[in-house]
């Protein structure tokens, strides 16, 4: 099926299924609304992406564009990945520290890669170094917005930082925009937990100020980013080719040539018809709003083996078992 656009949905039968004249902002909301709801709810046809990334260290950052990733392949070798649970397993082989000195030897966790916490940036600053941070944006109808930066000073130990923004004490730094060279923040930051940012004509760009690297490049659309992140303890410290295949994150359209995560216009339209009868919120409604996904759901059910067809075979993933032991092992994989 060819791509489809925020123009190709407003100039379909949605708008009309919505009692809503295309020009109306509601309808964009209903098509962002149920995309959401149909992306979270399976891997449907151009939900699912592959890419080549270069890594440098053990923890790895995947791109914006994830939310998540489904396999890894490191060297153009596959491997396991493992559940934030997998290391709290009573039975198992206790919890991995970040990075593990000794990642190259053969031990029980080689060719795994372990969920981590999701992160803001794509490095962390370096424990032991704080750094005030540098932050600017790309193009100039961005220079004057505030972009808040949450985390902790470079006290000891380290304090949550909390500063006066319009004459109250909130949470974090409130940076103004400029281009380069950028904004140096007042905070000296030893670890950054969160950013908030409005929707912006071009991405940013976030430096340590203490030697100018790079840790984080925040695109346009983000406004609270938040990417997944792995451990792989077998990386070496060196640049390594790592190969994903990850499920697409959410991401709003809002202008007529943005592309279409779901692009099966037939089951938008039923989502969106969802979204609506859902804020009626009467018994009947709610009844009626999963009839409508439950048929959306149906027809992206049907795309997909239409698309994936009867020729291809079915790949299995399994997780080899130690014959003495009985427990998994990952060096079997």
């Amino acid at each position: 099926m060819s791509r489809r656009t925020l123009n190709d949905a407003l100039n379909s039968r949605i708008p009309s299924a919505l009692n809503l004249v295309p020009t109306d902002p509601r309808v964009i909301q209903y098509i962002n609304d149920a995309t959401e709801d149909l992306l979270q709810r399976g891997h449907w046809v151009g939900t699912s992406e592959k890419s080549t990334v270069q890594v440098t260290g053990q923890l790895m950052t995947i791109p914006p564009q994830y939310a998540t990733a489904d396999q890894f392949a490191i060297c153009n070798q596959p491997i396991p990945l493992r559940g934030q649970w997998f290391e709290f397993n009573p039975g198992g082989w206790g919890v991995i520290n970040d990075p593990t000195p000794n990642a190259t030897s053969p031990l029980w966790f080689s060719k795994n890669a372990l969920r981590r916490n999701n992160a803001c940036t794509f490095l962390d600053i370096q424990p032991g170094y704080p750094t005030q941070l540098v932050v600017s944006c790309d193009v100039a109808a961005d220079v004057g917005t505030t972009v808040l930066i949450a985390g902790f000073d470079n006290a000891t130990p380290p304090n949550w930082v909390r500063t006066q923004q319009g004459g109250t004490w909130a949470d974090g730094e409130l940076v103004t925009l400029a281009q380069s060279p950028g904004t140096t923040t007042t905070t000296t930051f030893s670890k950054i937990v969160g950013i908030q940012k409005p929707v912006t004509a071009g991405q940013l760009w976030i430096k340590q100020a203490i030697n100018s690297t790079l840790i984080g490049n925040p695109q346009y659309w983000e406004t609270n980013p938040s990417y997944a992140r792995y451990l792989i303890p077998t990386l070496p410290l060196q640049t390594v080719q790592v190969d994903i295949m990850g499920k697409l994150a959410f991401r709003p359209v809002a202008l007529p040539a943005d592309w279409l995560i779901i692009g099966n216009l037939n089951a938008l339209k039923l989502a969106c018809m969802a979204k609506k009868w859902e804020e009626v919120g009467t018994g009947e409604a709610v009844g009626k709003a999963a009839n409508y996904m439950g048929g959306a759901l149906n027809i992206l059910n049907n795309e997909l083996g239409h698309n994936t067809g009867d020729g291809e075979q079915v790949t299995v993933r399994w997780s080899g078992m130690n014959p003495a032991s009985g427990e998994p092992d990952p060096c079997l994989v």
